[in-house]
């Protein structure tokens, strides 16, 4: 009896405690396998939401990798056709969740051939201003339809 009811206890706590994951939840704490996983569930999110670059003859991949530079969250890799997520440098799931629509509309521009034609500053190139505005429409949406995910 003591037992059963400590493990009710516990399973108690560990249900509250996954309840108050929210999408500012810091993930500091988080280990590489635990933020690794959010990345993966957002991408799927992504490709099933924003479909895939047909111009590209095979799929996009992505790696979870940790950053050198601590300014950088990711980034698209058009000649490879693959996305780099650096899971060290985020601190919050927001910001994992904006980082990752951020470099899926990468993934769907014609950056190879339209990006660096842009002369202006980067901040201001038109596809960099969409992809961020892709993060801010799109950020609580993804939560939305995956936070149960996150919350198992």
């Amino acid at each position: 009896m003591p037992g059963e009811r400590r493990s009710f206890y516990f399973l108690l706590i560990k249900l509250i405690l996954i309840c108050m994951i929210r999408l500012n939840t810091s993930t500091k704490g988080m280990s590489r396998e635990e933020v690794s996983r959010l990345i993966h569930i957002t991408l799927r999110w992504c490709k099933r939401r924003f479909g895939i670059n047909k111009r590209k003859t095979w799929e996009v991949t992505w790696r979870v990798l940790k950053a050198d530079d601590p300014h950088e969250c990711g980034q698209y890799l058009p000649e490879e056709n693959e996305i780099e997520i650096y899971w060290n440098n985020m601190t919050s799931m927001k910001e994992i969740i904006a980082t990752c629509i951020h470099e899926w509309t990468h993934y769907k521009q014609p950056i190879l051939t339209k990006y660096h034609r842009w002369e202006g500053p980067y901040h201001w190139n038109p596809y960099e201003v969409q992809a961020r505005r892709a993060e801010k429409e799109f950020t609580s949406e993804c939560w939305n339809e995956i936070k149960h995910k996150v919350n198992n």
